[in-house]
């Protein structure tokens, strides 16, 4: 499922964050679902070419698609990248780090 541009409004603001040093920040917020929604924000200030931007995207939702069973139910997340990341080894190594801090796995 989705979130809608006022839902992603409202987590910036309200929700909480987790950052790491290495340019990902998580924005979570619990919601009254069983399952989870994700965003995932890659912003032309940080990844100046859209092609570079767009495979970052697809890298982190390629990540949590595949983790997605490690993660607990219920919230909404938003992915916030502030670089680019160029490896799948990469995102897995930050998607790790950046969930257990926050403390979402199971």
């Amino acid at each position: 499922m989705k979130l809608s541009s006022k839902q992603v409004k409202e987590l910036f603001k309200a929700g909480k964050k987790v950052s790491c040093q290495t340019g990902l920040a998580l924005f979570y917020k619990e919601n009254s679902l069983s399952i989870n929604r994700f965003g995932f924000v890659v912003p032309k200030k940080f990844v100046k070419l859209s092609t570079k931007r767009n495979r970052t995207r697809r890298m982190l939702r390629e990540m949590c698609l595949l983790n997605k069973d490690k993660v607990k139910t219920g919230f909404d997340i938003i992915v916030y990248s502030y670089g680019l990341i160029k490896t799948l080894q990469e995102a897995e190594g930050l998607f790790s780090s950046l969930f257990s801090k926050a403390k979402l796995l199971r």
